[in-house]
């Protein structure tokens, strides 16, 4: 099926010029059913990125070497876990109510530093820390979540961002509320000249309060919130990272999280995958052809700047159809939010298509 729809295509595009509209919306639905009927979309069992989150203090003498054995662990396991490292402290550069907040009255820890994974599991210390996060990263990454997440950033001028959280609960998951957290963080890892060794993903800004959303089995759902850069995160510009998690409503452990996602920042339009200044059916396409592919975050069809083509940047895609991208600061179009309805009925003409395609072969 999927390589009859592709000759269609292909077909199609010749004659663009006298059937534009059919052309676009028959793209648009041939692009879904190459997405519903490969192994990369939403009907694959979604991949659970685990988050590590480190609690410090600015005078902690072993957060730093905790630091390092994070370090480590992304170099060898980065795929599987996501951190940042948030300044549980009133005093220093870092320290920020936020942190104070989460580790003291959420988590409730009693030193430093303390690392949480999943919002489950923890550890306390530094002592053959690299070993025991190693554990616990695979024992978190080996359970299976039935809940698909991604983010992206759209860049709205003047240095803000529409930040937009996608997430799909797979016809197997459960009925469920969870809280949506995103947060800014600043990769600032290395040695400086005070011998201390700053972390990765140094926590900066949480961008709201946790936001609540309620989903189904097969549903969709997205968040969408605005962040505005600071002096620190512009001068950092390409170091700025962003995380989300979902995270359910328990209020203290404990408080486990479904999944999580980062995505990087860039000034380009992250659903005009050919940099032509539109976001229109041509995109879809090649994020069609590209389903699956792993490689530099933000390649074309990486919406999301995650390093993967998958479901998530379709999501992207079908909320900014129609927008021009020919400057940040330009207004934006968007399309309505995705619905599983919407998808459905796409899905079904592509049955229905495929039928009339058959009987005049």
């Amino acid at each position: 099926m999927e390589v009859m729809i592709r000759l269609w295509l292909v077909r199609w595009h010749a004659h663009a010029s006298q059937r534009r509209k059919f052309y676009d919306n028959l793209t648009i639905i041939a692009a879904l059913a190459i997405f519903f009927t490969s192994h990369a979309g939403f009907t694959q069992a979604a991949q659970r990125l685990v988050l590590m989150e480190k609690y410090s203090a600015s005078w902690c003498p072993h957060c730093s070497e905790a630091s390092r054995d994070i370090a480590s662990l992304l170099s060898t396991d980065g795929e599987k876990f996501v951190t940042f490292d948030a300044f549980a402290s009133t005093q220093g550069l870092y320290a920020t109510p936020w942190g104070v907040e989460r580790a003291f009255s959420f988590y409730g820890i009693s030193g430093y530093p303390t690392v949480y994974f999943d919002g489950v599991e923890s550890y306390a210390g530094s002592h053959e820390a690299r070993d025991s996060y190693q554990s616990l990263i695979d024992a978190r990454a080996a359970v299976p979540t039935h809940l698909a997440m991604d983010i992206a950033a759209l860049p709205l001028g003047d240095n803000r961002y529409e930040v937009t959280t996608s997430l799909y609960l797979e016809p197997e998951g459960e009925p469920t509320e969870l809280s949506i957290y995103v947060i800014e963080a600043i990769d600032q890892f290395g040695v400086y000249s005070d011998g201390v060794t700053r972390p990765h993903n140094t926590f900066w800004a949480a961008l709201e309060s946790a936001r609540s959303v309620v989903i189904s089995p097969g549903e969709i759902a997205t968040v969408t919130q605005t962040i505005e850069l600071d002096a620190t995160s512009v001068a950092n510009f390409d170091d700025v990272r962003l995380i989300a998690w979902a995270q359910n409503g328990s209020q203290g452990m404990p408080g486990e999280i479904d999944n999580a996602a980062q995505a990087l920042l860039s000034t380009a339009h992250p659903a005009d995958f050919n940099s032509d200044t539109f976001v229109d059916p041509v995109d879809l396409a090649l994020w069609s052809a590209r389903i699956g592919e792993r490689g530099a975050p933000g390649a074309p069809g990486d919406g999301t700047h995650d390093g993967r083509v998958d479901g998530t940047d379709f999501l992207i895609w079908q909320r900014y159809q129609g927008a021009r991208a020919a400057a940040a600061s330009d207004s934006m179009m968007s399309a309505p939010e995705p619905t599983t309805c919407t998808i459905a009925l796409l899905v079904g003409s592509v049955a229905v298509c495929s039928q009339r395609f058959a009987r005049r072969q």
